[in-house]
């Protein structure tokens, strides 16, 4: 079993922060002593919402609550619920990608630090 080493389709992980990945997946490495390099590169590279929302509307993005509705979209479950905050970072990310093209934000490198790549602009 265990993590394929390349998706068979092209994938963008979306996340609404940076802090699941940047600091918890780092941290879970170290724990069992899994060296951050070994982790799948499609893995190690993500897009946060928020800095797609900032980028969009040129407003900083608060949470999710105050994306969605900016984008005209409901919140769906309830908020902190993983399965739901799935479906609302998806559903905002499609919304959003009817006018820009969404790319990754941030990487880990092979020590599993954070680095941004963000190709957004930040809040005017």
């Amino acid at each position: 079993a265990g993590i394929p080493p390349t998706p068979s389709r092209r994938v963008l992980f979306a996340t609404c922060g940076d802090w699941d990945l940047k600091t918890m997946l780092p941290s879970a490495c170290k724990q069992h002593d899994f060296p951050a390099s070994r982790v799948p590169a499609y893995l190690r590279t993500w897009l946060n919402v928020k800095a797609a929302f900032t980028g969009l509307t040129g407003r900083y993005a608060t949470g999710m609550e105050e994306m969605l509705a900016a984008r005209g979209l409901p919140l769906v479950g309830r908020h902190h619920s993983g399965i739901d905050d799935c479906r609302n970072i998806a559903g905002l990310a499609w919304n959003m990608a009817q006018e820009i093209v969404l790319e990754p934000t941030t990487r880990l490198d092979d020590l599993g630090q954070a680095v941004n790549v963000s190709p957004y602009p930040k809040a005017r």
